[in-house]
């Protein structure tokens, strides 16, 4: 939390994010793993990226292909979640 990720959200569309917040999913029990949401904020404002596997840059495991949902603006600009379960 607090570092940032840059999003391949096309080529040449590159948006620098900064992981917002990680929680762990209830009403999971009988799962052995623990799923999880992740929440990225952007400075967008007026434009967003539809729903679709983006690239989320990781400095030491590279380009990970991830499902990435809009959630809205919230702060200084939109959100994005993805959830691992």
């Amino acid at each position: 939390v607090g570092h940032d990720f840059p999003i391949r959200f096309s080529e040449g569309a590159t948006v620098t994010t900064q992981l917002e917040s990680v929680w762990q999913l209830s009403g999971y029990s009988s799962l052995e793993r623990k799923p999880f949401s992740v929440v990225f904020q952007t400075d967008q404002q007026r434009s967003y990226y539809p729903q679709a596997v983006y690239t989320v840059e990781h400095p030491a495991l590279g380009g990970l292909p991830i499902f990435l949902v809009p959630l809205g603006i919230k702060g200084k600009g939109m959100q994005y979640e993805a959830v691992f379960s």
